[in-house]
């Protein structure tokens, strides 16, 4: 699930910056490439949240989703990791504990020196990974700073492009009603000039 969450997020960032490359290339006064460029970044934003909080939620519940995760495991499996972490047992030394490897060799090992110093599994483990987790998160949630930055920054080039845009149209209609009226001018003067010189004859 972990895996498929940042496989999303990968994905929906790379398709943002492909779809930003070809909004910003656009002539000036096309911005609707840009406005869908802000929807794609609040999408991100959404999907960054999603994960981000998902992967937290993940390791305040670590202790009890890894004890699922290890319940399902081979005897080989829970050997392999109680002599990485030389630890037997899960929660206690009778969770999830099997004899076997060069730690928790025999029972009466782990009945004298595991209990007496409570070397249960549930510890390192979950230390090895809160490091993991917590710059996992830490990094995704990470990436909310420059989504907004980008969101503003492509409303503040939209905003201004828009301003261009509008004052480009009133300049145009400006200077077709200078041209209107300048032809009206020069056709009543045309047509004076016409009606003086019939007149004269």
């Amino acid at each position: 699930m972990l895996s498929e969450g940042g496989l999303v997020l990968g994905i929906a960032l790379l398709v943002t910056w492909a779809f930003s490359v070809a909004a910003i290339v656009q002539p000036n006064h096309v911005i609707k490439p840009l406005v869908i460029l802000n929807w794609l970044l609040v999408a991100d934003a959404i999907i960054i949240l999603c994960v981000g909080t998902f992967i937290w939620f993940f390791s305040v519940q670590q202790r009890e989703e890894f004890h699922a995760i290890l319940s399902v495991q081979s005897n080989e499996t829970i050997i392999a990791i109680q002599d990485r972490f030389s630890c037997c047992g899960y929660f206690n030394a009778t969770d999830l504990l099997v004899i076997g490897g060069s730690f928790c060799a025999n029972q009466t090992f782990v009945d004298t020196t595991v209990n007496s110093t409570e070397a249960f599994c549930v510890t390192p483990f979950t230390h090895a990974t809160d490091y993991t987790l917590e710059n996992t998160f830490s990094s995704i949630y990470g990436f909310m700073a420059p989504t907004i930055l980008l969101f503003f920054a492509t409303l503040c080039i939209i905003s201004v492009v828009s301003d261009i845009h509008r004052s480009l149209l009133h300049f145009m209609m400006l200077m077709t009603f200078f041209y209107s009226a300048r032809m009206r001018s020069a056709s009543r003067r045309s047509t004076q000039s016409v009606a003086e010189r019939a007149s004269c004859k």
